[in-house]
C-alpha cells in the first residue's frame, strides 16, 4: 500500500524515517510499543502521508483530526496486513 485517497485526491503513503522521528517526538514513544491502538497506529499513518508528501513535494494540509476524519478505517487493516506480512518476510530471511 504506497498510496490513500483522501477527498478524492491520492496522496503518497509510506515510511520514511522522518515519520518514524516525527511519531516519536510528538507521541513520546517508539513505534514498536504502539501494538494495535487505533490512535497511534492513525497517527503513525498520518505521520507517514505527511512525510511522503514533504518529500515529494505534495502539499499537505490536513490536521491530524481532519485526516482521521477522512480516512476509511479499512485503512488501518489494510496498514496492519501489511506490516504483518513485512514482519513474516523479515523473520523469513533471518
Amino acid at each position: 500500500m504506497n498510496k490513500i485517497t483522501i477527498k478524492g485526491k491520492d496522496y503518497p503513503m509510506r515510511k520514511t524515517m522522518g515519520a518514524f522521528v516525527n511519531f516519536k517526538r510528538n507521541r513520546g514513544v517508539d513505534i514498536s510499543e504502539i501494538g494495535n491502538d487505533v490512535d497511534s497506529v492513525c497517527y503513525f499513518i498520518y505521520e507517514c502521508v505527511k512525510s511522503a508528501c514533504r518529500v515529494d513535494g505534495i502539499p499537505f494540509d490536513f490536521s491530524f483530526e481532519d485526516f482521521a476524519d477522512n480516512v476509511d478505517f479499512s485503512v488501518l487493516f489494510d496498514f496492519q496486513n501489511s506490516q504483518d506480512t513485512e514482519q513474516t518476510a523479515d523473520s523469513k530471511k533471518k
